[in-house]
């Protein structure tokens, strides 16, 4: 889920996946339009709705809800 908190302008993204490790995993994310994200200088937070979905082969534990967000700093 993406939200924005100073306007409620729709959203469009898509997701691509950069890397699938046994024990962690990177997935970049493309804005159609980055300016209804942020105006630059804002923090920007991602969190997967379902954790539990991804297990880890290595441990066979799904992901813990802690690992489960992320949050960047958006550069003006």
């Amino acid at each position: 889920m993406t939200e924005s908190d100073v306007d409620s302008l729709k959203i469009d993204y898509s997701l691509e996946l950069k890397d699938w490790k046994a024990d962690s995993m990177d997935i970049q994310i493309n804005y159609t339009n980055p300016l209804n994200v942020g105006y630059g200088d804002d923090q920007i937070m991602t969190k997967l709705k379902n954790p539990s979905l991804f297990v880890s082969n290595k441990s066979g534990q799904p992901m813990s809800e802690d690992g489960s967000s992320s949050v960047k700093y958006a550069t003006p």
